[in-house]
């Protein structure tokens, strides 16, 4: 089985060795964007170990920092052109202030852009610079199974910028793990960005075939599925306890950040005295390397009560046990036990309280309606629902990105809206929230999440019957479907994934002609000497590539289809991003000042 973690110690060497070459002692200047993700690489414990003795974030103006005490400043920034501005700020105050015996480096993530280069040279700080490198960390290894970009810019610049730029970081990254784990023999993909990444990688390949890594195959096909294809389950709520969790509290990094107070034992010290600080917030860790994270994550939250309570009694029983004890051998047997069960007992303290939390925000009344609203979408029921709701939603002023996020799912199931009811969208929106969003509404028509209904071309109903999208009947406790993850729903682009794994996509041919975009179907050579050695048990191994992001609910899915009995594939995940339907909208929306929005009277 292959495990991503692999690619966090290679990452971490490559930066380490990054370091190193730079001799003496260090001030790392961040780029915002990278802290958490690097910080998933090396902490900062390990890079002290090479001399890195200060961090500090990427801001303009001075570095709040005495540079006579170091002797390198390394900035550290994705390739992104208006971070230039800072970074040059930075050098020309540092050098016009009384000059400094540090030199400077930069070291861009992943790669170096030209056009970030010349901004430099603009600034006439470009020769200020010792060294300008790259650190090729395309992936950021977020679990053992799911490896993440985390841009989650990439759909809007492919898709409403017309800026392919992104797609070549993509196939880059590709290239990258095959030079890990081998070429991929067949790549299969859909939509328009699959087609564009996989154009990329061949001629890519093609320009470095002669330095290829001579790895053994260890991924049988890759599948690249643009977020185009399927944007209803971004738009939808996630109903697995991970990707409530998201949905509520936003999960960033493996992690969430959750009011301190609520964890607190009742017989903490000076619990008498000190009242709590309902502002102070405590990270929590999520990962699959604790045990009861990992069998709650992919569950409905329906199944998630019943689970903890059965925990509950089992942790109560293993410590009456002691009560039980008569010998010395019992004795030991049960002190032998005694670590690990207070590690279970905490650990469900901590995903009670979660559960708790999250119950008390999927218990709230417009919690409820929304996700009934949603759910008659999906379902073609109470076509006349959603405007009485989004128009009370606006009359409570929700937040915009959860009134566009319906707006969005209905058209994208309706194929558009009509006439009247667009109309009222666009001056409920603009009056409700103000005129600054004026743009935002226009991209969303561009990308045709808002805009008129089509009688031409209406696919959901088809897609619907076609692929069993939709259950009534699922089985939240013990599913036997990937509805469960959304109650009612199969997330169109894992049920895709499914129909490869069996009985193949030939037999949804017409389907996937409904889709938007080619199809791809293409097949890599590898040598004879590195193609993956096949024995009776032999078990497929399928790499999934959201090209726009993918959610909790979407992995949880294909974790699913991994685990079943009658399964001989592994299914692993690759994403530009880890979205919900929020961050989602919010990556769409155009940010305007509210002084130089637009005023019409």
């Amino acid at each position: 089985m292959i495990q991503f973690d692999l690619l966090r110690d290679l990452a971490r060497r490559e930066l380490l060795d990054h370091l190193d070459k730079y001799a003496g002692t260090k001030v790392l200047v961040w780029d915002e964007g990278l802290t958490a993700p690097l910080d998933l690489i090396a902490k900062h414990s390990v890079l002290r170990e090479r001399q890195v003795d200060k961090m500090v974030p990427l801001k303009a103006g001075r570095l709040p920092v005495d540079l006579g005490q170091f002797d390198n400043v390394v900035f550290m920034v994705r390739p992104d052109v208006h971070l230039m501005d800072a970074v040059a700020d930075n050098v020309q105050r540092e050098e016009s202030a009384h000059g400094t015996r540090a030199e400077f480096h930069i070291m861009f993530v992943p790669q170096r852009s030209l056009l970030c280069e010349m901004r430099l040279k603009e600034k006439e700080v470009f020769g200020s610079f010792t060294f300008l490198d790259e650190l090729s960390l395309f992936w950021f290894p977020l679990d053992i199974d799911v490896i993440s970009m985390e841009n989650r810019s990439v759909f809007r610049d492919y898709h409403l910028n017309d800026d392919p730029t992104c797609l070549n970081r993509v196939a880059k990254g590709i290239l990258a793990l095959q030079s890990v784990f081998g070429v991929i023999p067949k790549v299969y993909g859909k939509g328009p960005a699959a087609r564009q990444v996989y154009e990329f990688m061949v001629q890519m390949r093609k320009e470095s075939i002669a330095h290829e890594n001579p790895v053994i195959g260890k991924i049988d096909s890759l599948i690249i599925i643009d977020r185009q294809i399927d944007l209803i389950t971004p738009f939808l709520t996630q109903l697995t306890y991970e990707g409530l969790i998201d949905e509520t509290f936003g999960i960033k990094f493996n992690s969430v950040r959750l009011p301190a107070h609520k964890f607190k034992a009742p017989d903490s010290p000076n619990d008498d005295f000190d009242d709590p600080d309902p502002f102070e917030m405590k990270t929590i860790p999520l990962h699959s390397g604790e045990d009861m994270f990992c069998e709650l994550r992919d569950k409905n939250f329906n199944a998630v009560g019943p689970t903890l309570s059965k925990k509950a009694k089992y942790v109560s029983s293993q410590f009456e046990e002691r009560h039980e004890a008569k010998t010395v051998q019992e004795l030991k047997s049960f002190v032998d036990k005694l670590p690990q069960m207070k590690i279970l007992k905490q650990s469900l303290s901590i995903h009670t309280t979660i559960a708790e939390l999250v119950k008390k925000a999927t218990d709230d009344r417009r919690f409820l309606e929304n996700l009934q609203v949603e759910q008659e979408l999906v379902n073609f029921q109470n076509a006349d629902r959603p405007l009485d709701y989004l128009e009370d939603a606006c009359c409570h002023e929700e937040e915009i990105v959860k009134v566009l996020r319906l707006i969005c799912l209905q058209n994208v199931v309706n194929s558009g809206v009509k006439p009247k009811i667009l109309e009222h969208y666009r001056r409920l929106i603009l009056q409700t929230y103000g005129y600054k969003h004026l743009l935002t509404l226009q991209s969303l028509e561009r990308l045709g999440l808002l805009n008129l209904q089509s009688q031409v071309s209406r696919n959901y109903p088809v897609l619907r019957k076609r692929l069993n999208l939709t259950m009534d009947d699922t089985d939240e406790q013990d599913p036997s479907d990937i509805a469960y993850v959304h109650s009612v729903y199969a997330p169109l682009s894992v049920r895709l994934v499914q129909n490869f794994a069996h009985p193949g996509w030939q037999s949804i041919k017409d389907v996937l002609e409904l889709l938007p975009g080619p199809t791809v179907a293409e097949t890599q050579n590898v040598p004879a000497n590195l193609k993956k050695v096949k024995d009776e048990n032999h078990q497929a191994t399928t790499l999934v590539l959201f090209v726009g992001g993918c959610t909790f609910a979407e992995i949880s899915a294909l974790r699913f289809l991994s685990q079943r009995e009658e399964s001989n594939t592994e299914f692993l995940v690759a994403t530009t991003a880890l979205i919900n339907g929020d961050t989602f909208v919010e990556s769409l929306m155009t940010q305007v000042d509210d002084n130089l929005a637009p005023r019409f009277v």
